[in-house]
Order: C-alpha cells, then structure tokens, then sequence
C-alpha cells in the first residue's frame, strides 16, 4: 500500500524529534560479517631446498571485505616434499610439489608450492676455523650463527701426517631427506680418511619434536653423497662417528622417512654402509641378533678382505681405518659394540691378519727412509707401530714393542758434542755445550735436524732439569754453576724435534761427571791383603773429568796380583810382604804419578822334618806362624828302642831354614 508523502514526513519527524509519547528502542547491530574465502599468498611461490618461505593468509567477507584479526592454521599436502609452521613458513624438504593450506573459520584457501633443488650446500664461510693436526690428534671448535657449537675430537694416531683441517659450520644442507637438520659442518679436506674414527660433538638439545626421531649422517664431495652414521645422543649433544671427510651432522626425521634413508643410501657409497646402514635397522625395534650379525658380515665380507689385501700404506690405512670404525661402533646407540665377547673371534681374525701387514710396512718404510733419506717414512715406520699397540700387537713375539722398533729404525740420533770445564769449580758457572746430528742407517755422514734437548742435573748443584731447543746447528749451551765438592752430574737427552716426524721418543742421551779439583791418587796405601786368600780394591782419585785411567809404571806388585785400567788391584796372593810400586793415572788432558804401599800378610810357614834313627826314618809337615821368630820345638811318637834321633827340615817357601825337632820315645 503506498503511504501518502505526508505522513511519511510526519513520521520520520517524530522520530527525529524525539517528541510525544513513548520513546522507541534503536534496532540490533548488524550481525558480524562472516568468513566467505581465504586468499594465500604468493598463490605459487617456489623455495629452494631446505630454505624456508612465508605465506600469508587473508580472509574476506562475501563483498571482498578483509576482515582482519583471523588466525589460521596451516597444513602441508605433502610434508615429505615441504612441512609449514603454525605461522605459515614453509621449509623446502626434497624437490617436488606440495599444497599447503590454510583454514580460517572452516573455509579455506591454498598455495601451490614447488620445491626445486638447490646447490647442496650453504655454508657459514666467516665462521671456519682450521688448524694443522697430526699423528698426536688436536680438537676444532666453531659456532654457528644459531649458536650451535660443534667440536671435532681427532684422537692420537688417527693420522698418518699432520693435514690443515678445515670446519665451516653448515647454514643449510639440502640432500639430507629427513624433515629437519639439527646442525651440521663441511671438513675439508675432502676425502681424508682416519685410522681411528673422529668424532663430532654438535651442542645442542637433541629432543625430537613429535613422531620424530634422531639420526646422525655424513657426506662426501660437496654434500652429494649423504649417509646415515651411528650416534650416541646425550641429550644436551649428539656426537657422530666419522671416519672421513667431507661432513656430518644429525637431524631428526619420521621413521618413514628415516626407514627410506637407510634402505636407499648405500647404493652410491662404500660398502660398509650397507652393513651401517644393517645396524640402524637393527634398532627400531631394536634387534639384538640382527645387530651381531650385521658386525659379523661387515667383518668378514669387507674389513678383513681388505686388510688381506693391502699392499702399501695408502690400503693398509683404509683398512685399519675401516677395522677402527668396527671396534668403535656403538651399537644400539651407546651399547658395548665390538668389545662385545660374541665379537671375539672377528676380533681375532682381524688382528692376525693385520700383525704381519704391520711388519711389512714397517720394513718397508725403514728401507725407503735409508734409500731416500725420507723423514716421511720414518713417521710412517712410528704411526705402524702405534696402531700395533692400539690393537695390542705391541709384543717382542710380534717384533712390533716400541723398543725393538726404535732400536731398528732408520733414523738414529747422534750426539757428537758433550763438553763442560774440568773440574768444576764451586760457585764458579761453566757452559755445557751439546750437540746433535741425524743419522741415516748405516751412512756416517749427519744431518742436520731441528733438536729438543733436556738436561737432569744432579751431584754438586740445585738447577735440577732444564730444556729448550737447539740451535740450526743441532747445538745448545746451558750454563751451570756447581755448588758443592761431589761430582757434577749432567744427562744429556736430545731428541729430534721436526714436525715430519711427530713423535717425542726419537732420542739418543750421553752423561758428563765433573768432579770437583785437580787430578791426584787418593790411596798411598793399600789395605792389607792376605796370602793365598782373594783379594780385589781399587786404588782412589779424584778431580779430573771423573774418567780414569791407571797404569803401573815402576815397582813390582805382590805375585798374582795385577792392577786393571780401571784401577782394580785384584787377584790371589801367592807371597807375602811389603811391596811398593809407582803408578800413573789419566784423566782427559791430566795425569800424575804416586807411590801406593801394599802388605801381603803370610798365613802359615809349612816346615818338613825328616828324622832318621838307625833304621828306621820318617817324614811329617808342621806349620807354624808366619811370624815366627827363633827356634821352634814339635814332638811325635817313633817306635820303641830307636833311640834319640837328629833331625833336618826344610820349609817349603823361599830360602832354606834350619828346625830341630824333639822325639819323645814310645810317647
């Protein structure tokens, strides 16, 4: 019905007035505008991998009104392709392509998402660090820009020579196929292998998020070739076994994704992973039998053919590197492993295979040493026998104990020069001079090499042990003050100090004795000595260089005694008496002459007495003191009627000597 204009402006006025009547109510809001679409955007973006990307979500009302102050959530069609956050970043996983969606108030919109494939790595070059590690092993440390710090442990004997490491903390590696990188880092360079396995320390929580688990892996090239590698996870770190260069790291992944990891990887990589690759099978469920078997296949079908094989320095370190990584290999992520006593007959094996390949690479490096004069080889011949004694094959039966390797390398050191003043002198300081030259086998000719050297002093002075380095010359001077009248003593150790050949035990000592004061005979006389019993005294001095030499130059010394050089007046007296003789004794540049005494006492005088009485006659023997003096009686008994009887003796010793004897008769 059409209202007349009139009242229509009536009412309208009324209204606006307020006037007249009851007040009316003003209307309802409006209802609030409801969610129609939701608009993500870029609506096509693609990200490298393993780089990240941020999408938006914006949603409108029917008329296109952007209603503001919406949360969505965020889902992924395919998060082994590429995952999102709650926040709508998404993380390039593996190339490929993936929805991700976004939901506000049920109604939904999506971006298509492509993951292309980036160079592998991305790397933190400003934060490397690098230092030159040996035979001794040495640890690196560096920090990522996320804080993450990471260590590399490289242990003693893991290297053949001293190699520049290099650590460059890894920003983004996009080969790994696991949804996320804990962390990770290039080592360079690329390539080197380790006798003994490094490991790599990454600091930082090890909690996998949900549904996820932790997995260590390493790489090669330039991240080409990825892995999975054993780890033993703390907690607060992971640390990753690696017995080569290029990389490591951990991440943590679904168990669909880390099952697809371990199955697939071995195809492209050395054989053993396939055998790693067994063990990481064996734990989820863990599968202890599985684990032994996989240890006892990696042994006999790859390690121990290939430690057979070797035939230089280069196989032999793979296969002991390949062999370390065996014994070491944690199994069931921090169990026994190889030390377990099921493993003993691979053990074993192993270790019988490798004795002999360590003899011949020793030999074999000694004759390169000698033909070449190889510094090289000489390390070499030390680095075999310290992975001998790392598998307890350092025995004489084995010829591979240190000391018989030692004695029968090919380099020796040479001291040629010990001097210091004769005699020292208390209070008065004097110089030791020392020096050393390298021998090559059998060559007399030296050469000159970098020195430690290290002096133990002890005797006459309080400057107890001294050390340095010596010169280019292969010399070094030490000054030392004497305090005291006791001889000075001062060993001498040197040792070659170049870095071709790391090791601290390439030695050779001499020892110098000072004594205090000029030369002199300290003895004038000897002590008694006895006739007919052994006898053995040297005869003293003093001062000099502490070396003596003696010699008899005048006199006679008692029959059956002899006088050595070295001053030991022994034998067995066959006289007695007093005897004087004239010796001189030498002593680097000095000698002297003296007078020494000696008695040589007698122990018994042996008198025959011979009687005769009629027709009977008898002998006998009676001794008496050797100093003896006058007449001296005896008696015996001779048969009844003979009478009394002269008789005559003689004693068995120098001169003829008269007796009288006295015969009682038929007493």
């Amino acid at each position: 019905m059409r209202i007349p204009a009139m009242l229509a402006t009536a009412v309208l006025a009324a209204t606006a007035c307020g006037g007249g009547g009851d007040s009316v109510a003003p209307p309802p809001p409006p209802p609030p505008l409801g969610v129609a679409t939701v608009e993500v955007a870029p609506s096509s973006p693609s990200v490298i991998q393993g780089d990240t990307l941020r999408l938006t979500a914006t949603a409108k009302t029917a008329s296109g009104t952007v209603l503001s102050g919406k949360t969505a959530s965020w889902s992924s069609s395919n998060a082994a392709v590429a995952t999102v956050s709650s926040l709508g970043t998404v993380t390039g996983v593996t190339p490929g392509n993936a929805t991700i969606t976004a939901t506000v108030e049920g109604k939904t919109g999506s971006a298509q998402v492509k993951v292309e494939r980036g160079a592998p790595l991305d790397l933190e070059s400003s934060r490397a660090v690098n230092d030159s590690i040996g035979p001794a092993g040495g640890v690196l440390t560096a920090t990522g820009s996320n804080g993450i710090t990471y260590t590399l442990s490289v242990p003693a004997n893991a290297l053949l020579t001293r190699r520049r490491i290099t650590m460059t903390p890894v920003r983004v590696i996009r080969t790994v196929p696991l949804s996320g990188v804990l962390g990770a880092v290039d080592l360079q360079p690329s390539g080197l292998r380790f006798a003994r396995p490094a490991r790599l320390r990454i600091g930082a929580s090890t909690a996998p998020p949900g549904g996820m688990r932790l997995l260590g892996f390493s790489y090669e090239a330039q991240g080409d070739s990825v892995a999975p590698a054993i780890t033993a996870d703390s907690g607060s770190s992971v640390t990753v076994l690696l017995n080569h260069f290029s990389g490591g790291g951990a991440g943590f992944g679904t168990s669909a994704q880390i099952r697809s990891f371990v199955t697939t990887s071995a195809s492209n990589l050395a054989t053993s992973q396939t055998y790693i690759n067994a063990l990481l099978a064996a734990q989820n469920p863990l599968d202890i039998q599985a684990e032994d078997q996989a240890m006892r296949d990696w042994m006999n079908n790859v390690i121990l053919p290939f430690i057979q094989a070797a035939s230089n320095d280069l196989s032999l370190s793979v296969g002991v590197s390949e062999y370390n990584f065996w014994r070491q290999m944690p199994l069931s992520f921090g169990a026994t492993g190889a030390t377990e006593p099921v493993l003993a007959p691979e053990r074993d094996a192993a270790n019988a295979a490798l004795a002999p390949k360590l003899r011949e690479a020793i030999i074999g490096n000694n004759q390169l040493c000698q033909q070449q004069r190889d510094l090289t080889a000489a390390s070499n011949v030390l680095f075999w026998q310290t992975q001998a004694a790392g598998y307890g094959l350092d025995t004489p039966a084995e010829q591979l104990d240190r000391g018989s390797v030692l004695a029968n390398l090919c380099i020796q050191v040479v001291i040629t020069k010990s001097d210091y003043p004769i005699p020292a002198v208390d209070g008065q300081v004097g110089t030791l001079d020392g020096r050393a030259g390298l021998k090559f086998g059998s060559d007399p000719n030296l050469d000159l090499q970098p020195f430690s050297w290290q002096v133990d002093l002890t005797g006459s002075t309080s400057d107890g042990r001294k050390q340095g380095l010596a010169d280019a010359l292969g010399e070094f001077f030490l000054n030392v003050t004497p305090t005291g009248q006791t001889a000075l003593n001062m060993l001498i150790t040197m040792c070659l100090f170049n870095p071709l050949v790391p090791y601290s035990d390439v030695c050779s000592s001499a020892n110098v004795i000072r004594p205090f004061g000029p030369l002199q005979v300290t003895t004038s006389t000897m002590p008694q000595a006895t006739q007919g019993q052994v006898y053995a005294t040297s005869v003293g001095a003093s001062g000099g260089n502490g070396i003596y030499q003696w010699t008899v130059i005048s006199g006679f010394l008692p029959a059956g005694l002899a006088l050595s050089s070295a001053g030991l007046l022994s034998g067995t007296p066959t006289v007695s008496g007093n005897f004087t003789f004239t010796v001189r004794v030498t002593s680097g540049n000095q000698s002297v002459i003296a007078n020494v005494n000696i008695t040589v006492g007698g122990n018994q005088w042996q008198l025959r007495v011979f009687i005769q009485c009629g027709n009977f006659s008898n002998s006998f023997t009676a001794s008496i003191p050797s100093n003896q003096s006058g007449g001296f009686n005896t008696s015996f008994s001779a048969p009844v009627g003979t009478g009394n009887c002269f008789s005559a003796g003689q004693i068995i010793m120098r001169g003829t000597f008269q007796a009288t004897a006295t015969v009682v008769n038929g007493q």
